[in-house]
């Protein structure tokens, strides 16, 4: 059956298809990939990760990434707040981009904005940690504001998400008193 002329077209049709196959046609295999950024999913994760003042960070990612996460750098480095390559603190970073940290998904920059916190942040009002990021985070001398403004706007659109995790927080905070 190899040298028969019936075989012929039948090995000439499998090398050609192994030959488009390794050279021609790519190979794309996406594995563990979560689910896309959108607000109610970074709303989700920071809150799932016990970020503080959540909503200002929102505010930051939509200040440095845009309201539809689609910057140059976000595309690039799935790092949706502009977080620079850390000095010496653990980091979730994977590579860098630039003075910016790299990360596998935008999930591991939610990660390592808590980090970044567990090191930086010790406690305060929203206006604070706004202050705060003012200081240490803004190239634009009109960060504050927009932070703010953006902040009231996420406050308008998650109020019940918002109402139900400051209910949780103060059970949570009588239960500790309770048996304590």
């Amino acid at each position: 059956m190899q040298n028969s002329p019936q075989a012929f077209p039948y090995l000439a049709l499998i090398s050609l298809i192994l030959s488009l196959s390794l050279t021609q046609v790519p190979l794309k295999v996406k594995v563990n990939e979560p689910e896309p950024i959108t607000l109610d999913n970074l709303a989700n994760a920071l809150i799932a990760e016990d970020i503080q003042h959540w909503d200002v960070v929102m505010a930051q990612g939509i200040l440095e990434a845009g309201w539809h996460f689609s910057s140059p750098l976000f595309r690039k480095t799935n790092n949706f707040v502009g977080m620079r390559i850390p000095n010496g603190r653990k980091s979730m970073r994977i590579a860098s981009f630039r003075k910016y940290s790299v990360y596998a998904s935008w999930k591991d920059c939610v990660k390592d904005i808590k980090l970044w916190q567990e090191q930086n942040w010790h406690g305060g009002t929203k206006y604070q940690y706004i202050n705060m990021m003012h200081r240490v985070w803004a190239q634009s001398p009109d960060y504050q504001r927009q932070l703010s403004i953006i902040t009231r706007k996420l406050n308008l659109k998650y109020h019940k998400l918002i109402t139900q995790v400051q209910l949780l927080k103060s059970t949570l905070t009588v239960n500790i008193m309770l048996y304590t």
